[in-house]
């Protein structure tokens, strides 16, 4: 047996080893990534156990970290220069299939964005009407036609920019399940339009109907521009 042929093995050996090492120590380092990723994320009541590309060594993206762990900075996900000009929703669900979550939550965001505006309007109506005895009939009839409007509305445009997936133990149960987190966007301008396409429908007459439902447009042009998480639950 030549030397250079013994040279050879060893050290195609030693590469081996330093790739299987480097892969086992990727792996330990993102099993840590999330419960040091926030203060929110030390509380969290389960534990990763898997996640996508953990055989081959990846890590748990940032924007993901944040889905999974601290709601409170979505921000920092539309900070990136490539969202734009862009409306940014994130959502998650869970359950124990991976590809039935992602096509629920794929067939409902549209819906469930426009379940979000129509919140917002709620919330925002609610505000102006609460403890006013001048709240008359005609306000109170221009609110339910404004919801009447978005219960029927369908949004188009809305596109998936990323999708994840953790395999998560409950801290509590035991229980084991996947959790699908994703972000969709649409343009600001098209969704926009299509908010005020909806609202012309919309007929104020008196000067506090059309007060309202000036208030409704800035209501729902501040929610348009804040990151929302749409949380799908458990399938």
């Amino acid at each position: 047996m030549s030397k250079n042929f013994v040279k050879t093995v060893l050290v195609l050996s030693a590469a081996i080893m330093l790739i299987a090492g480097c892969a086992s120590t990727g792996a330990a380092t993102t099993q840590n990534v999330l419960p040091q990723a926030s203060g929110n994320a030390r509380n969290l009541k389960f534990e990763i156990i898997d996640w996508q590309g953990a055989s081959f060594g990846a890590e748990i993206p940032e924007w993901a970290q944040i889905v999974l762990s601290d709601k409170e900075q979505l921000e920092r996900i539309a900070a990136a220069p490539t969202y734009k000009g862009l409306a940014v929703r994130t959502a998650s669900a869970q359950g124990k299939d991976i590809d039935l979550l992602k096509r629920w939550v794929q067939n409902d965001i549209a819906a469930a964005v426009t379940r979000e505006i129509a919140q917002t309007i709620t919330v925002k109506s609610g505000q102006g009407m609460n403890g006013n005895k001048d709240s008359d009939k005609d306000a109170q009839k221009m609110l339910q036609d404004v919801m009447g409007v978005f219960s029927s509305v369908t949004l188009n445009g809305l596109e998936k920019s990323r999708e994840f997936w953790v395999g998560r133990r409950d801290k509590a149960t035991g229980k084991e399940s996947y959790e699908y987190v994703a972000v969709y966007v649409i343009n600001k301008e098209d969704l926009q339009l299509q908010i005020d396409r909806a609202l012309g429908k919309v007929a104020a007459k008196t000067e506090k109907e059309k007060a309202m439902l000036t208030d409704i447009k800035a209501a729902i042009q501040n929610s348009v521009d804040k990151v929302q998480h749409i949380d799908f639950g458990e399938q």
